[in-house]
């Protein structure tokens, strides 16, 4: 994997600011990654549509190290050599500083993106995280970045709603045969889940209404 670039980390420096959600989605993501060892790995959603359009592929890394301590280059060679990737159809896009947040694109000379990356992923095994923890990546994502952006600001949003948790047993919540509390949950029985608990989040102000029809546990 040789390469005619230069990558020398200041070039790429940028000093724009974390978002909070942005912040606080990789709090999360280093949790997961101080338990497993492991990156937590995402890719957009879009990738899996057989319409998509995607035109720009960007691999963004969170790498749990010291900015002042880091080597570009070498870091690159490591992750091209573990995931099958170019290092000539690299672009650094930007560095970030508090973790190291990398931001590049991929695959510039490849027509079919979104079907190169699907290949990408699926390849993705346990074995190939191990590796990458090794490099002390935490968050390792693929795709379209405002896909990213999106679920960042979604995860901050969430608010656990704890007085709306529930025990489905007898001398908790229970009940007998399907119940007939009127909601409407598209002519679906519904019958108590007994052994389960329920971890209440909020989702929507109007929820009945807004998800009228559908089978789901209220």
């Amino acid at each position: 994997l040789i390469s005619q670039k230069q990558y020398e980390k200041e070039k790429y420096f940028s000093d724009e600011h974390i978002s909070v959600e942005e912040e606080s989605f990789y709090k999360q993501c280093k949790k997961y990654y101080k338990m497993t060892e492991m990156p937590l790995t995402s890719v957009s959603d879009e990738i899996f549509n057989e319409d998509n359009k995607l035109t720009l592929a960007i691999l963004k890394f969170g790498i749990d190290k010291d900015y002042n301590n880091f080597v570009l280059e070498d870091f690159l060679c490591k992750i091209c050599h573990i995931m099958d990737i170019d290092l000539n159809d690299i672009d650094i896009r930007k560095i970030q500083k508090g973790s190291i947040i990398l931001e590049m694109e991929i695959l510039k000379k490849v027509d079919s993106k979104p079907q190169k990356i699907k290949l990408i992923f699926k390849s993705i095994t346990d074995q190939m995280r191990k590796e990458l923890g090794k490099l002390k990546i935490f968050f390792m994502f693929m795709g379209d970045i405002q896909s990213l952006e999106k679920r960042q600001k979604y995860s901050y949003e969430i608010k656990l709603h704890p007085k709306w948790n529930l025990i489905y047993a007898q001398s908790y919540t229970y009940w007998v045969g399907a119940n007939n509390d009127g909601r409407d949950r598209g002519n679906q029985p519904y019958y108590c889940p007994v052994g389960w608990k329920r971890y209440s989040l909020y989702v929507a102000d109007n929820f009945g209404e807004k998800f009228r029809g559908i089978s789901v546990i209220l």
